[in-house]
């Protein structure tokens, strides 16, 4: 007999039971998808967290463990390792790595404005670097929130549920509206790009205590999202630097080839880290020998390159900074010059 029952009312207790090769010891938590119970791998004598699902989409789970078997290549400081997942007495389930600390959402909840800016740039960071590897790994995380955001002790994240809701089937008009990509919210599959949007909407509420888009129902809150731009964060009273909120609103493009090509985009648009001792940001380190010959290429580009035409400019009163819209305008033609 399965779990076949609305959140937190489930029919039956796993507790002192045995699903597949996992010996189940007691409840965690209850959420919306399903029940957390602690656990142990007979095999590895491992102990994990062990999430089994409601109601699952597909009869059996027979597609569960082949959607989820790209995610238990995943090995990142910032990312929960899944073990494996499965289907047994049918439920589907997963099993993970155990994690403590508190739930971002939690956090904002307990916020008013927002969290410190500092804090809201380091997690940005950490979550951009977490992308970084796993959409080079190919997996496209699709469903991140608050949510599915932890912050440890250090004041690390730890992002989980990848591909969950695809594993699961479940339908893009179910899951939260106001983290949703405008692109899936009009049907289409995520990509890395729509990681990214949702992405800045998490780090927008970090920063200003709300969420970009709100009104009256999903429909409502869906429809912002295709057509309504945010109102900038530092007016909504987030206390970050210009070019932090450049980069929150390109995040926030409506055309996904107008945001950040890649996650690595994104952190290098973030420029250097200045809290470095506080927040070290997570680097794929390339050999020195690649560096070298990217760095002779890019010279070879720049020395052969003619000398560009330009239309006159207004003048620019001396010394002012640049304009959001100048930020945003020429991060995009650099970005899609890099990528022909």
């Amino acid at each position: 007999m399965g779990l076949k029952s609305p959140p937190g009312q489930s029919l039956i207790s796993y507790t002192g039971r045995t699903l597949d090769r996992y010996n189940i010891h007691e409840l965690l938590k209850r959420g919306r998808l399903g029940e957390i119970y602690r656990a142990v791998d007979r095999t590895t004598r491992q102990a994990v967290a062990l999430k089994i699902f409601y109601n699952p989409a597909r009869a059996g789970c027979e597609c569960f463990a082949e959607v989820m078997r790209p995610v238990t290549t995943l090995e990142h400081p910032y990312i929960l390792r899944v073990f494996g997942g499965g289907a047994a007495d049918g439920v589907c389930y997963m099993a993970t790595d155990q994690m403590e600390g508190t739930s971002l959402r939690d956090m904002l909840s307990a916020s008013r404005g927002g969290i410190d800016s500092d804090l809201a740039v380091g997690i940005l960071r950490r979550l951009a670097g977490a992308l970084v590897y796993a959409h080079q790994k190919g997996v496209v995380h699709g469903d991140i929130k608050p949510s599915n955001i932890t912050i440890q002790a250090d004041q690390t994240p730890v992002l989980f549920d990848f591909k969950l809701a695809q594993a699961l089937e479940t339908p893009a008009t179910t899951w939260l509206p106001v983290y949703l990509a405008p692109e899936q919210a009009a049907g289409a599959a995520p990509t890395p790009q729509s990681d990214i949007y949702a992405l800045g909407v998490v780090f927008y509420q970090m920063v200003t205590g709300k969420v970009p888009f709100v009104a009256n129902g999903a429909a409502g809150v869906l429809q912002q999202h295709l057509g309504e731009m945010p109102t900038p964060p530092t007016q909504m009273g987030a206390n970050i630097s210009q070019q932090v909120e450049a980069v929150t609103l390109w995040m926030l493009a409506k055309d996904p080839n107008t945001r950040p090509s890649s996650a690595g985009r994104l952190l290098e648009a973030l420029g250097p880290d200045v809290e470095e001792q506080k927040f070290s940001t997570f680097v794929i380190k390339r050999p020195p020998e690649l560096d070298a010959a990217r760095q002779a290429r890019l010279s070879e580009r720049l020395a052969s390159a003619p000398a560009p035409e330009t239309a006159p400019k207004p003048e620019a009163t001396p010394g002012a900074p640049p304009t959001l819209r100048e930020r945003l305008f020429g991060w995009l033609l650099r970005d899609r010059a890099e990528t022909k």
